[in-house]
């Protein structure tokens, strides 16, 4: 994994670019807990810990005897947003940097930060000229309302209602929504633009989980050239991945992450990825932290198999 030096880079299609966005102003404004703001370099901590070489993967039979190396992957680090300015202003610069990644073909991968994590994410969509569909893997529709300016709980709406490329309709897919958390105006707004909602039941489990996104990603791909992921880990139980902004007893195993994270790795209509609301300030022996890196790294083995489909 190369590190940026801070000098021009020429990025190559394909390549996975990581992106930490260490900001939680937004959650402090939805009332949350704050703690997000240090997700991006501790997930980097765990991430670089995991091995390079990945034996097998469900794809990847004509390559078993030798298995996928990251290695080979040139991942690049960009390091993290600047914090300077207000949150629309970090959301902003959040928004070129995913831009210039996209039109080279790369592949963002971002670490937040709260949920505002997504707005300036799809921001850098607008401004590479792409219309894409969107998954979000989260408890909550965040489609609040934003009176006072971005929030943690409003960046669907925002992305819904952009003023010049707002998504389009039946383009907004949630799955893991838990009924306790979704308010009856979030779920009509949702529904009025033809969105789908996936609910969380008692009697999910984890493959139902990855076929239910599998079924979503290839539907959206017959209708966009992109699809940009957002995995909000409040969707999963806090027993299994207890330090989160917003945590709930119940929510998606935990153990469905590295196979949904492998799965959208594979498909190459999901451009980006981003995992937001880990927050290490109420993290357990860096369980939720290790959790992460391994989802991210699941991803970039997806990743690997797509050049050797191509």
């Amino acid at each position: 994994m190369g590190r940026w030096n801070g000098q021009p880079v020429e990025l190559r299609k394909g390549q996975p670019v990581l992106i930490g966005f260490p900001v939680d102003e937004g959650v402090r404004r939805n009332r949350g807990r704050p703690g997000a703001a240090l997700a991006a370099d501790a997930i980097r901590e765990q991430l670089y810990k995991l091995t390079s070489w990945d034996p097998e993967s469900p794809r990847s039979t004509s390559r078993a005897m030798s298995g996928t190396d990251l290695a080979a992957a040139g991942i690049l680090d960009l390091g993290n947003i600047r914090r300077e300015g207000d949150l629309e202003t970090c959301q902003a610069r959040l928004a070129t940097v995913v831009e210039a990644v996209l039109r080279a073909g790369a592949v963002p991968i971002l670490l937040g930060g709260g949920h505002e994590t997504a707005y300036g994410h799809y921001l850098g969509y607008v401004q590479a000229g792409l219309e894409p569909g969107v998954v979000n893997i989260d408890a909550h529709l965040d489609v609040r309302a934003y009176p006072k300016g971005s929030h943690s709980g409003s960046s669907f709406r925002q992305i819904i209602e952009h003023p010049t490329r707002p998504l389009k309709s039946g383009r907004y897919v949630v799955l893991g929504a838990q009924r306790q958390s979704v308010a009856r105006s979030h779920w009509e707004f949702v529904q009025q633009r033809r969105g789908r909602i996936h609910w969380f039941n008692e009697d999910l489990d984890g493959d139902q989980v990855i076929g239910i996104l599998t079924d979503e990603l290839s539907r959206l791909g017959s209708e966009c050239d992109a699809i940009m992921l957002s995995v909000d880990a409040d969707a999963f139980r806090q027993a299994d991945v207890p330090g989160v902004s917003a945590p709930s007893p119940i929510g998606l195993e935990g153990s469905a992450w590295p196979g949904l994270a492998y799965e959208a790795g594979c498909d190459a209509k999901v451009r980006s990825l981003e995992l937001v609301e880990v927050n290490p300030a109420f993290d357990r022996d860096a369980q939720t932290v290790r959790w992460a890196a391994l989802g991210i790294r699941q991803f970039l083995v997806g990743l690997m198999s797509r050049s050797r489909n191509s």
